[in-house]
């Protein structure tokens, strides 16, 4: 290239118009065009923080139960910001306790009542909720049972002094 350059010195040529629109290629001494050593320790220190910005909700839930899902998510949809958020609220959300969860068999006979205001299990005896700690108030005791018989004809079932079924008329003998 020659137009008054030193052999080793870095340059490009751009063109220079003049009135007529002509171009001709002026000398242009461009700055160094090596990076120096803090530029590049200044990229990569941008570049580990926008890396931990990045997966910010990933290491909020590390401990979680659904730690993988969450880092899943934050990795293949964490560019978008919908994607990102979701997998930051997903990981700040509170899990139940340990203990807390109901195991997914028949609850027994005496476990089968629910506390109308938690809906946690509680005994048949029970005389409040051990969770929330409401109190229960006993209601009188049932009516006497009244006992039936069962129609032959139309198999309803009938009081046990009848003797005639309602339903389908049967005379009940004596």
């Amino acid at each position: 290239m020659g137009w008054d350059m030193e052999p080793n010195q870095t340059a490009s040529v751009n063109f220079r118009y003049n009135q007529f629109g002509h171009g001709s290629p002026v000398n242009v001494r461009n700055r160094e065009a090596t990076m120096g050593w803090g530029d590049a320790i200044g990229a990569i220190v941008v570049l580990i923080l926008g890396v931990l910005i990045y997966f910010i909700p990933s290491i909020v839930g590390k401990d979680k139960r659904n730690a993988g899902a969450i880092f899943v998510l934050n990795l293949l949809l964490g560019w978008t910001i919908i994607g990102w958020v979701g997998a930051l609220i997903w990981a700040m959300t509170a899990e139940p306790p340990a203990g807390s969860e109901v195991p997914a068999t028949q609850p027994s006979a005496e476990r089968a009542y629910r506390c109308p205001r938690c809906q946690q299990p509680v005994t048949r005896d029970a005389t409040g909720c051990p969770s929330c700690g409401i109190a229960y108030v006993r209601t009188a005791a049932p009516a006497a049972i009244i006992p039936d018989k069962k129609c032959p004809d139309c198999a309803d079932r009938v009081k046990a002094d009848a003797r005639k079924c309602r339903f389908c008329g049967f005379l009940f003998t004596a």
